[in-house]
Order: C-alpha cells, then sequence, then structure tokens
C-alpha cells in the first residue's frame, strides 16, 4: 500500500486478504485484517512506542475493528508498519484462526 500509493483491504491486482492468505499457505481457518494510515509526527505521535500506541487505540475505540479483535477464535496474530519518508504511516494487523495439531493439519 505504502509504495503503490493506494490504502485498501484489496490491492491494486484485485486480491484480497483471503486471497493473499490463501497465496501465503499460512495454516488459517479463519481470519480477519484490520488495517490504518496515519501521519506519523503529525498525529499526536512523536516516538515509536506513541505511534504504535495511536495506532492500536484507533483499532480499539472503531467498533468494526475492536470487534474482529476480540473474536475469541483469532489466537494468532501478524502486525505490520510501514513508514514512508513523509511520515505517512500504514498499519496492517492481520488475525488468524490457526488450525490445532489436534486437527491433523501438520
Amino acid at each position: 500500500m505504502a509504495t503503490q500509493n493506494f490504502f485498501n483491504h484489496t490491492n491494486l491486482d484485485g486480491e484480497t486478504f483471503s486471497d493473499r492468505l490463501r497465496k501465503s499457505n499460512y495454516d488459517c481457518v479463519s481470519g480477519g485484517e484490520n488495517i490504518r494510515m496515519v501521519d506519523w509526527k503529525s498525529d499526536r505521535a512523536q516516538t515509536e512506542e506513541e505511534l504504535a500506541e495511536f495506532i492500536m487505540t484507533g483499532f480499539i475505540e472503531s467498533p468494526e475493528h475492536n470487534a474482529g479483535m476480540l473474536r475469541p477464535n483469532l489466537t494468532t496474530v501478524g502486525i505490520g508498519v510501514y513508514v514512508r519518508e513523509d511520515g505517512r504511516t500504514y498499519a496492517t494487523m492481520n488475525l488468524c484462526e490457526a488450525y490445532s495439531a489436534s486437527e491433523g493439519n501438520e
């Protein structure tokens, strides 16, 4: 998103989170994606810690994003943050219900 100047769950090739998840071969039964774009150093965040807190607070204060994070079956999380030279910051949180070893998927 950051290098191609767009902000959407669907990338410029038309791939959705589900498409990218399947393509990755990551063992995930179901999942969800939270994305956020902020301007670092102009959106009340001066340090990396403040930036992380600002991003997470935004997810928590958004009913849709927070509901996804609170789904008890989504037990695995991956977070990526990219900061452009101009300070525009893109954050992605991928949530996953991972296969358990007892399900026989090794």
